[in-house]
């Protein structure tokens, strides 16, 4: 399937399941997550939002639900999404994303380190991919440079993670929910 009969097919899918579509085949997505794993992608929405915000720039983020297209045959859905462009409310996909995150499972590290880093690169508007791991206290940062191929890679344990381009930068222990944050 391409991603616009994925998306059509998708929409009449019975029940609650959600799917990704990956080499043109709808992959069901895994069972229900753990309360950390929920409160973990809220809180780096939230953060991320914020900062955001504070730095007065035309970005948003979104957390789960909304996917990205890898390719002509390829839709993921990350745990947040941040981009600069523009979004239609009724839309499924976010065209633009300069920045994804995934927050590592149990059972998706290797997805998420392996399959996903692959993926989201062909995306030709991504500059950073997190992949936090909140039980061993680390992000691992990607960073490609605007139409660069290079990848640099960071392993955080503290300071700031800086997202920029678009230009704001969170709090590595926040992130890690090392760190109350007000709500």
């Amino acid at each position: 399937m391409t991603v616009e009969e994925f998306l059509a097919w998708a929409e009449i899918q019975p029940g609650e399941s959600r799917y990704e579509l990956i080499d043109g085949i709808p992959v069901r997505l895994m069972a229900p997550e753990a309360a950390r794993h929920v409160d973990a992608k809220a809180r780096i929405w939230l953060l991320m939002s914020r900062a955001i915000r504070s730095a007065a720039l035309p970005c948003r983020a979104f957390v789960d639900g909304i996917g990205v297209r890898t390719d002509k045959r390829g839709y993921r859905i990350p745990d947040v999404t941040v981009t600069c462009g523009t979004v239609d409310d009724g839309s499924a996909i976010v065209e633009d994303p300069i920045v994804l995150v995934e927050v590592v499972s149990p059972g998706s590290t290797r997805r998420d380190a392996g399959d996903k880093l692959l993926d989201y690169f062909r995306i030709g508007s991504l500059v950073h991919y997190l992949i936090v791991y909140p039980d061993a206290g680390r992000i691992v940062h990607h960073r490609r440079e605007p139409g660069a191929e290079t990848i640099e890679t960071r392993i955080l344990a503290e300071g700031n993670v800086v997202l920029d381009p678009p230009g704001f930068s969170v709090a590595v222990p926040a992130l890690l929910g090392q760190e109350q944050i007000p709500i």
